[in-house]
């Protein structure tokens, strides 16, 4: 008998790519990427290539042969082989008698050599394993890593009598080679991933840990294994970029040094004490078996963080002393996170607990580990209850935290920071934080903002909204041009309101000025010698023009203001000097984009990979042209914004493109405001 076997390639044989490209630099500089790179590969070999068998109904009625299939592959995650064939039956290939096709049937179970169904033929893939039937697409390997030569050995039989006539059975049989799916890591995660009805293993990029997480009854998706990762036996370059926090904290949590809320010391592997200032873990049980839920016992501790070392260094303070918010950073994931605490609407855990019907349906939805906690030295009651840190502060030095037993579950509850707890992330950004004006935004609001981000706000001088986002740059902006008409406001809405003294603005409403300041209230009749005086053109401000929109929504084009109302009156001359208006007609808090070759605009376009179609999108920039002699131009064509920065007798702008340029202070442009962090 002979069974004819071929193989199937899934992918191409390992190959080397080097690709060679250059971009545009500047004339002084020149650079050359090379880039080799490695394709996705996947092979298969055969020993032998040809399986004969000869079987004899007298001397050797059972007979056998031997394939080795060899795999080799350069995926990360794998492989996984089928066997399937043409024909599950051997149909003998030279029959001449016009009758009915002689066959050898596979066999229907599994069989040892002594019960070996006479007159079929199966295979085996263990020396003393049963024989079986091939089935169509059998698995009959696999691995997990990527690998130069895997070989899987299987022994094909067959046994016959005198029933059938002599000649040649055989089918071809079939083998592929599959990559597994590559990896996907907790830093690349969308929320299109998630699943809803059964969990999905994804990698930490940090240390290569995996963990399952699903999308539960609250819509939400949560890590459903407790965080092992060990900050003491990572790289800080594991850690950058890769975590939920910035560099600085990082940098701390790491090497010590902070002063502040950062910590004081690198991060040990000591919980002991009451240290608070001192990021501490405790990794000594990270892959020890804890019960989860209701007694099933399934899930691995991971490791205990206090909370300095949970806020990632962030959140560090001595003793009773705390922050007045949360804690806006931690040792999560990038783009994952501690969730929020407490039991109001705002409680993603009580939230949580709440889209369940019991304590019950939460804990094993929630794969809830009683892990215990770690203080004092050592661990407290582990496999007797559980507790999960939350983002949020309670008093004092207590952080809000998730509190089971076997009985019951505690949400708004409160541990002392130097405890060690365990870790669940939830992806995506946090609560956002509650801002109704733009003059009440501060640091802390400005850090918690995710990037990309857009929220809507209103200006407290006239009640207009604006959408605002944290871009690129890490800057937040108006993603509006400023529809303020300080000829419709009093003096008394714009004095703390307004990114200018009293004085000035006294100047810029009632007029009576001198040197820089106006000689004349603000106005809105026009004139081509509008330099010395604030005029503003109001009659586009509700005119909806072309933006550079994702979705293509056109936006206001805003009131155009001459440089002496963008400053609100501070920078008005007739022949300017060089210098940099640093009061304006934005709201407080916030200020116009420093222009020029380092500032603002350019930096941003430099953080969108100096990409003018992102730059003009990301800012959502409105065509709303520009005023001369009291007409609009440009309208939804291009644009025209002020910056702070005076060069030589002129302003400088930014616009549709990215890059800079100046304008006569005497033209009415528009006036995009950038948050001051300070």
């Amino acid at each position: 008998m002979r069974i004819k076997v071929r193989h199937l390639l899934a992918l191409v044989v390992l190959s080397l790519l080097a690709l060679i490209s250059c971009h545009a630099i500047p004339a002084q500089a020149e650079e050359i990427k090379y880039r080799p790179e490695i394709t996705d590969a996947l092979q298969i070999s055969f020993s032998p290539e040809d399986l004969h068998i000869v079987a004899n109904p007298i001397e050797n009625p059972f007979a056998t042969k031997n394939l080795g299939i060899s795999v080799a592959t350069n995926n990360i995650t794998g492989y996984y082989m089928t066997m399937s064939a043409e024909s599950t039956d051997l149909l003998k290939s030279d029959d001449e008698s016009g009758g009915i096709i002689p066959t050898l049937d596979p066999l229907d179970g599994g069989y040892t050599e002594d019960t070996f169904t006479v007159n079929h033929w199966g295979y085996k893939s263990a020396p003393s394993g049963n024989y079986f039937p091939l089935v169509s697409d059998t698995r009959i390997a696999s691995g997990d890593t990527k690998t130069n030569g895997d070989t899987t050995n299987l022994t094909f039989a067959t046994k016959v009598d005198f029933m059938k006539p002599s000649g040649t059975y055989e089918t071809t049989l079939n083998f592929a080679a599959v990559a597994n799916p590559l990896p996907i890591y907790l830093q690349d995660f969308t929320i299109d991933l998630c699943p809803e009805n059964e969990p999905l293993e994804v990698i930490d990029i940090r240390d290569g840990e995996k963990y399952l997480v699903q999308k539960l009854a609250d819509g939400a998706c949560w890590m459903l294994d407790n965080l092992r990762l060990d900050p003491t036996e990572v790289t800080l370059g594991a850690l950058k970029g890769y975590t939920n926090a910035p560099d600085e904290a990082l940098e701390y949590l790491k090497n010590g040094g902070g002063t502040d809320q950062y910590a004081a010391s690198a991060v040990v592997s000591d919980i002991t004490g009451t240290g608070r200032d001192i990021p501490a873990v405790n990794a000594e049980y990270k892959n020890t078996t804890a019960y989860r839920a209701w007694g099933v016992a399934s899930g691995k501790i991971g490791v205990y963080y206090n909370y300095c070392a949970a806020s990632a260094g962030s959140y560090c303070y001595p003793y009773s002393d705390g922050a007045d918010d949360d804690a806006s950073f931690d040792i999560c994931p990038k783009g994952w996170r501690m969730p929020t605490g407490g039991i109001g609407e705002d409680s993603e855990l009580n939230t949580l607990y709440l889209a369940y019907d019991s304590d019950e349906a939460f804990k094993t939805a929630f794969s809830a580990t009683i892990s215990g906690n770690y203080r004092l030295g050592g661990p407290v009651l582990q496999d007797t209850y559980g507790r999960i840190w939350t983002s949020t502060r309670k008093s004092g030095s207590n952080m809000g935290d998730y509190y089971l037993t076997s009985s019951s579950t505690l949400i708004d509850y409160s541990s002392d920071r130097y405890w060690g707890e365990s870790i669940r992330c939830i992806f995506g950004p946090g609560v956002l934080p509650t801002i109704n004006y733009l003059q009440d935004m501060t640091n802390s609001i400005a850090d918690k903002i995710p990037e990309d981000t857009v929220l809507v706000v209103k200006d407290k001088r006239d009640e207009e909204e604006y959408r605002i986002a944290k871009l690129a740059d890490g800057n937040i902006w108006l993603l509006e041009n400023l529809r303020i008409d300080p000829t419709e406001v009093s003096l008394e809405d714009l004095k703390g309101n307004t990114n200018a003294t009293d004085e000035t603005l006294e100047y810029f409403k009632n007029g009576g000025g001198t040197g820089q300041y106006p000689a004349n209230g603000v106005s809105t009749s026009w004139s081509n010698d509008a330099y010395t005086n604030p005029i503003v053109y109001t009659n586009a401000k509700n005119t909806l023009v072309t933006s550079f929109t994702a979705d293509g929504t056109q936006r206001k084009a805003g009131v155009h203001y001459n440089y002496c109302a963008t400053s609100a009156g501070y920078y008005c001359y007739s022949s300017l000097p060089t210098g940099t208006s640093d009061q304006d007609i934005c709201p407080a808090g916030w200020r116009l984009p420093i222009g020029g070759s380092n500032g603002d605009p350019q930096k941003l376009y430099e953080a969108l990979n100096s990409d003018g179609n992102a730059y003009k999108t990301s800012l959502e920039i409105s065509e709303a042209g520009y005023v001369s002699g009291g007409s609009i131009s440009g309208l939804n064509s291009s644009d025209y914004l002020w910056t702070s920065t005076i060069n030589n007798g002129s302003i400088s702008t930014y616009g549709d493109s990215w890059q800079n340029g100046t304008d006569s202070p005497h033209y009415g442009q528009s006036v995009r405001c950038i948050y001051n962090k300070t």
